[in-house]
């Protein structure tokens, strides 16, 4: 489901949509609430005049009876109804969670990828990423406000009922309050929202401290004290903005509280000016007098807190309408993909990313073709891994021409280029599930006989043997689990590559964490297993680089030289003084 425009109108659509039967509930309870306090005034009213009149035997003890047995009802109403809501409002909730997060999921497999490497939107995903929860508080604040709002408009009817100068007054004065609270519900977020920025920086630190991927850094470094530190700060400066929060939530409150006070007065002293006037009965007055007591606290605390709570609210919508309008990748529903590559070729291609002034490719020109394999080498930095970024159409915002059979790779849907290429990054994942998992997430199609090819293909029959089962967890996240080596998680990673059977594999630096001798022996096994596939090696170093048909040397964004390892031996060049400084590396 897509929703044109994130709204209040649109949070109650979305909770009618996940719940239908448990939001009818709350709109029908939400009515016999909102009328219950009229029917509660008059019914005391009618108590108080009736018990009058039975005390001077005017009336019979039945006139009595009915209206205590209505003021009953209602408040035995108002009693249950509290617990029947608690088990609606969990069961509303848990099926807008799914609802929500499964949009919200969609979303985050569409956002154009330049958008998780900026900071305000980062700030934007943090504040929006418990907003499932938040969609149906904003449907019960706007219910809540509306059943204060009637219980305050019940006492005001009943009051119009006996002097309309009186209830008119009354509501002009009442609306300074609505004001009040409006602007409290403003700076709560705006507050909240500074809140959020330091949440996340607060959050990071404490994961590096908790993870326990990093404790054995932690451990060798002993850079707790300087994290402890960084955390803290944060922290603070998270604890002070909360509390800011709070003090000016009870600023507002309490100044209202005054308002409010002085405006009970007022229709306490209007009240008995009707009743000394004999424009109400006695029970009608002492009825009124002490919903009128009891205004205090609904209007001070209860209506203003609603009105301040709807108005933040409606600020964390735009937050989410920002989310879900966050600019996407365009995907083609029905496309088929290139099944075959004949070529790729760079024309001239200059690029820098979003927000900065340096080209980090300058003029870049390179022909790739089918069924050759290829290396990519150079420093850190001088543009391997951003060719990359953009052949798969991360970033399409580059200068040139990119050609997949001649045809420009920006007229290629995500979805065609994501079946063109299989890719291993240098932080691949280490998905803490079970060995089969891990590699059929590659291709989830895949069959076990699938399954087991990959994995003799990338000698991991040892590995299978010593967890006893595919279907074991790996990792310690799961009971059961068990750890395997780094060797070896690489090897899983170029297994869920390789299952995926697409034209061109990606080897983006993932052996960068073994040894030079281990990484070219799993260079040349993955040499062998490619054989005729097209390839794409990534590295700066150049053990494994020998095994490509075409090298090509990336320096500061241009293609400074390419050709086999022979020939850039030959030239003496780049290449040749790179890989001469690292020869001790790979030989005895």
């Amino acid at each position: 489901m897509k929703l044109k425009k994130i709204n209040e109108i649109s949070c109650i659509k979305l909770c009618f949509l996940a719940a239908p039967l448990a939001m009818s509930f709350t709109i029908i309870n939400m009515i016999i609430l909102m009328v219950s306090p009229l029917i509660k005034i008059y019914a005391i009213a009618e108590f108080i005049n009736a018990s009058i009149r039975l005390l001077a035997n005017e009336v019979a003890m039945t006139k009595v009876i009915f209206p205590i047995m209505l003021v009953m009802v209602v408040e035995g109403y108002s009693y249950l109804e509290r617990s029947f809501s608690d088990i609606i409002t969990l069961r509303i909730v848990a099926k807008l969670r799914i609802k929500y997060g499964l949009m919200r999921l969609e979303k985050m497999e569409t956002i154009a990828y330049h958008n998780v490497e900026n900071p305000e939107v980062l700030d934007l995903l943090k504040r929006t990423e418990n907003d499932g929860e938040i969609i149906f508080k904003i449907y019960q604040t706007i219910l809540n406000a509306g059943k204060i709002a009637a219980q305050i408009m019940s006492v005001f009817f009943a009051i119009m009922t006996t002097s309309v100068i009186t209830g008119t007054l009354v509501l002009i004065v009442s609306l300074p309050l609505m004001r009040i609270a409006v602007k409290a519900g403003e700076k709560k977020y705006d507050m909240e929202k500074k809140e959020a920025t330091y949440k996340r920086h607060y959050e990071y630190f404490y994961g590096l401290l908790t993870d326990r991927n990093s404790v054995e850094e932690r451990t060798l470094f002993q850079y707790s004290p300087f994290v402890e530190e960084r955390m803290l700060k944060f922290y603070e400066m998270f604890r002070k903005k909360s509390i800011a929060v709070c003090i000016q939530k009870n600023i507002n409150v309490e100044g209202g509280s005054i308002v409010t006070s002085l405006l009970i007065i007022l229709i306490a002293s209007m009240l008995l000016v009707s009743y000394f006037n004999h424009n109400m009965t006695t029970g009608l007055f002492l009825s009124l007098f002490a919903s009128v007591m009891s205004l205090t606290e609904t209007m001070s605390w209860g209506f203003a807190g609603a009105i301040a709570k709807i108005t933040s609210n409606h600020k964390k919508l735009k937050d989410m309408d920002a989310f879900f309008k966050l600019p996407e990748e365009k995907l083609s529903g029905n496309a088929v993909g290139v099944t075959a590559v004949r070529s790729i070729e760079f024309k001239n291609v200059w690029f820098k990313y979003p927000n900065t002034e340096s080209y980090i490719l300058k003029g870049l020109s390179m022909v790739l073709s089918s069924g050759c394999h290829y290396a990519f080498v150079g420093k850190n930095g001088a543009g391997k891994s951003t060719i990359i970024k953009l052949l798969t159409g991360l970033y399409r915002d580059y200068e040139g021409e990119i050609l997949i059979n001649e045809k420009e790779l920006k007229e290629h849907s995500l979805e065609e280029l994501r079946k063109i290429y299989a890719i291993v990054y240098q932080d691949f994942a280490k998905y803490q599930v079970s060995m089969y998992d891990n590699i059929s997430f590659g291709n989830l199609s895949c069959t076990k006989d699938q399954v087991d090819e990959v994995i003799r293909k990338c000698r991991l029959e040892s590995l299978v043997q010593k967890i006893g089962d595919v279907n074991r967890p790996l990792g310690k996240i799961s009971e059961g689990g068990i750890e395997v080596s780094g060797g070896e998680w690489q090897r899983i990673a170029l297994a869920r590559a390789l299952i995926k059977k697409n034209a061109i594999l990606i080897l983006d630096e993932p052996t960068s964490a073994l040894d030079p001798i281990m990484e070219n022996k799993l260079y040349e096994e993955f040499g062998q297993i490619c054989e005729a596939r097209t390839t794409i090696f990534i590295s700066h170093r150049l053990g494994s680089t020998k095994l490509a048909d075409v090298i090509f040397v990336i320096d500061d964004g241009k293609i400074r030289e390419f050709g086999s390892h022979k020939e850039l031996m030959q030239n003496g060049d780049f290449y040749a003084d790179m890989y001469n400084s690292q020869k001790g590396w790979y030989e005895s």
